[in-house]
Order: C-alpha cells, then structure tokens, then sequence
C-alpha cells in the first residue's frame, strides 16, 4: 500500500472512530424521540440572568408524552403560569400574599400533570386557604432559595414548605478559583477561605450564550425546543464539563459524588440561611426531606439553638405517610406513565402529611 492510500485509510479510520461515539448518541435520542417523545405547546419559561431561567408570567402551554411508533399517548397536562410567574389554574391569577408558599422542583410543580392533580393545589383544598406553587421543573437548591427570595418573598408567605428530593445536587461546583461562567447559580465550596458561597452568573452571561445557542441545562423542561437542546447545547454542556474536569472544575451530580466537597457545609449553608430569613420575615419554615439528607444538619442547628421557625418532616415519617400508603394505588394514580413523577394519589398523600404537620403544631386550623 502506498503512503498516500495508507494516510488516506488511517484518516478514514480516525473519522470512524471519532463519529462513532456521536452516531450512537444520534441513534439513541433519535429512538427516545420516537418512542417516548415530551411534546410541549410552546415554551412557558423565560431566561433570567441570575436564576439561569423561571417561569413566564402569563404562559400557556401542555406537556404531553407520545409514543411516535405506537401511537399511544401516556399522559396530556396542561401548564398555566399565572401573573406573577408562577404555576396556577389559570393565568390569569395572581398569586395571594400572606399564604402558603411551596418551593421545590417538578415534583412540587406537579410534571406530567394538570395544576390542579399538584400537591400544591391538593394541599390548598385541604387546608381551605391560597397556596403558591413556587416550583420549578429541573431546578437546583441554588435556584430555589434565589428564587424565593426574589420573587415569593415580596409576597409574605405566613408558611414555606421546601419538598426536595435531590435539589442540592444540582447546585453544586468546585474548583480552586471561583466560578465565572456558570449559566445558573450554584453553591461553591471555596477552598482557601473552606466555606460555601453562592455564586451567581455574570451578568450578562446567560443572554450571551443563549444568543449563541446555548441555554441553561434544564431549560428543556419549561418548553424549549428539544432538538436545538440535544443539537447544540446539550453537545457544548457535556463539552464544556470534560475541559473543567481536566482543570479540575467539577459541578451538579459530579460534584456531589465527590469526597473532597462538604456536603454538610452546603447544606448547612443553605438551610441557616432559610431560616435567617425566617424569623426576619415572620414565616414558618417546612422542610420535606424524604431521603433525610438534611438530618445531620437540623440536629446540628438544633443543638446550638439556631432552629427557630423550622419543622423538620423526616424520610421515617414520610415513608409512613406517603410511601407505604401509595403501594396501594393503582400505578397510574401512583406515578406518571413512562416518566415517573408522582401521579395524583401519591399528591394527595404528601398534601395529606403536609396539613397533617401543619395543623399538629397549630399553623393551621
């Protein structure tokens, strides 16, 4: 074989080797797309430069998931966001002051269902007063105490009760020199002065990717266009999280998993400031912690007398409320089909431990 066909074959199997990794990712999304598809009726979320994105005031939309080979449709919602950008029966609302706020991610959103199969909307029922459903699919702990208070504080919630199962793992980065581009806050463990901060985007950083076409990840779950997400931003994403791991930047998931992070510090951290704000603003604060991730940190702060405003719902008590009742549910009142968010029976139980805990400790008549 001559010199130019042998560089001509080792080109051609370079090629082969490189874009092998691409088409089985191509071929992958494409099966997902086929055979369990997420279709919205437009975006209801809006980029923000400092929470990544959140809900947009006014916006209508639906999230069905369909099955394009079958045919078969698994579930239909529909999503309202009222005036004041947050999910309700009908946008037209607006969001009460004075009430019951919930925060948290899609399982407090309700994904996969109408407002009304949410937990919040059951617990507003069971308690015969407003409740603000404060979630947002896909985000971080970071996102969710930002955005509570820029957003649900201004209303003067008399009750705040944080679902969260994983949050603080999204919300997590690492590295020896603070985090400038980051398209969504984070809490980041600051090794020279070893504390946590939570560290904003850029200003102006979030606008300026997303004009170059890359947006927040998790801005797919509010509507976004899924191709150009997996098409352009998801590739950058993944790109960009290889390069901080070579300069030993790591974040989300990753981050979490790693033994040199302080978890209890984060943790911590996020919940003291929770309850600073507490007793400035004269709210009860709930926290729902079904994995107990929290227990170490209640009990410190409990010990040194620093866990005024808080009740802490713990897994033991969640499993006997919520989990062991719902094996008794029909699996499509338990759980969406094919996407696995609590479905409206398994709602109803965590409303039903919610106003149980609130009306125990004389919150609520």
């Amino acid at each position: 074989m001559s010199r130019a066909k042998r560089t001509i074959f080792w080109g051609l199997l370079l090629i082969i080797v490189a874009a092998t990794p691409i088409l089985l990712l191509t071929g992958y999304y494409a099966v997902r797309k086929l055979t369990f598809l997420y279709e919205y009726c437009g975006s209801y979320g809006q980029l923000d430069s400092v929470l990544g994105w959140r809900l947009k005031p006014g916006a209508q939309s639906c999230l069905a998931g369909r099955n394009r080979v079958s045919g078969e449709t698994y579930f239909e919602s529909r999503i309202e966001i009222n005036r004041d950008g947050f999910r309700d029966s009908t946008a037209d609302a607006a969001a009460a002051d004075q009430a019951v706020a919930t925060i948290g991610d899609s399982w407090t959103f309700g994904y996969g269902l109408d407002y009304e199969e949410s937990y919040p909307a059951y617990l507003s029922t069971a308690l015969n007063r407003p409740v603000i459903n404060g979630a947002v699919p896909a985000y971080g702990s970071a996102q969710a105490l930002l955005l509570f208070e820029r957003h649900l504080l201004p209303r003067r919630p008399r009750i705040v009760v944080y679902l969260t199962i994983g949050l603080w793992k999204r919300s997590i980065c690492t590295g020896r020199a603070r985090p400038t581009d980051r398209l969504k806050p984070c809490f980041w463990w600051n090794e020279d002065a070893g504390a946590i901060e939570l560290v904003e985007p850029a200003p102006g950083y979030v606008d300026e990717m997303a004009a170059s076409g890359v947006y927040p990840g998790g801005y797919l779950t509010a509507g976004f266009d899924s191709w150009s997400y997996f098409v352009i931003s998801r590739p950058v994403l993944i790109l960009r999280s290889l390069v901080d791991r070579l300069r030993g930047r790591i974040s989300g998931e990753t981050a979490a998993a790693d033994p040199s992070f302080d978890r209890q510090a984060m943790l911590r951290f996020e919940l003291a400031r929770y309850l600073e704000l507490a007793r400035a603003h004269g709210f009860t604060f709930v926290l729902v912690d079904p994995e107990d991730s929290y227990r170490a940190v209640v009990g410190s702060l409990a010990d040194g007398g620093s866990a005024q405003g808080l009740l802490y719902v713990d897994g033991a008590r969640w499993r006997t409320a919520v989990s062991e009742p719902a094996q008794a549910l029909a699996e499509a009142d338990r759980r969406v089909p094919k996407d696995g968010h609590f479905g409206p029976g398994m709602n109803r139980l965590v409303a039903g431990l919610v106003a149980q805990v609130l009306r125990q400790n004389q919150l609520v008549p």
